[in-house]
């Protein structure tokens, strides 16, 4: 009885994080605008990476 609950659990835990992660449409345009500042004072030409 415990062994089937265990692995009844974990097929049902294996399988709602292979449905739950998926990945929408990626690429496209996309503009975002802003100011870089340190303390107040702004940093021209200064590169910011989005992940």
């Amino acid at each position: 009885m415990k062994s089937t609950l265990l692995k009844l659990s974990f097929i049902l835990l294996l399988l709602s994080v292979t449905v739950s992660c998926k990945k929408n449409q990626v690429g496209g345009k996309a503009t975002l605008k802003g100011v870089v500042e340190h303390h107040g004072v702004p940093i021209p030409n200064a590169v910011v990476y989005i992940k």
